[in-house]
């Protein structure tokens, strides 16, 4: 988080693949996504230019905040798509979503939902928020219609390679 402050964070751009992002990520949980049902849908799937480890743990750590805080059987749908030059990821879960004040939090150091589970140290979705502004991209939270919260990622890909099926 220092260095995140700090602006001392040097990103490690390679050539990477969204969907190895994604599913690298859904692996490193095992175990904790037996409860709950995970759905990917990688619209498009491209190669650009980022840093592997940092995006990825971005995704970890808003994943397990799904995972955490969404009871078992409940859903978590990771989407993602092309639009314009940029590659928009959604993050969603069909849990009892936030209340307004916490929309308004919870990307902030520390911050907690007040009731939630004891665990953790509030720096999960504040670290992801770092990581992905660092890639001059942005996260933002929402409550879906239907319930649950829903995570928009928006990463800017100026230069990228398309893989066709």
């Amino acid at each position: 988080m220092a260095r995140l402050e700090s602006g001392n964070i040097k990103l490690k751009y390679s050539w990477n693949s969204v969907s190895d992002l994604i599913y690298s990520a859904i692996n490193r949980f095992k175990g904790e996504l037996i409860s709950h049902n995970i759905i990917i849908k990688l619209k498009d799937d491209y190669i650009f230019q980022f840093d592997f480890a940092l995006l990825e743990q971005a995704i970890i750590n808003i994943i397990h905040n799904s995972i955490l805080y969404t009871p078992a059987g409940s859903e978590i749908k990771i989407e993602g798509f092309l639009q314009n030059d940029n590659y928009i990821l959604n993050i969603s879960d069909n849990g009892s979503g936030f209340s307004e004040e916490a929309l308004t939090r919870l990307f902030n150091k520390f911050y907690r939902i007040p009731g939630t589970k004891v665990g953790g140290t509030g720096l999960g979705l504040s670290i992801a928020k770092g990581f992905i502004e660092a890639h001059d991209g942005t996260i933002s939270a929402s409550n879906k219609i239907n319930g649950g919260a829903i995570f928009t990622i928006i990463l800017s890909i100026k230069t990228k390679v398309e893989i066709n099926d």
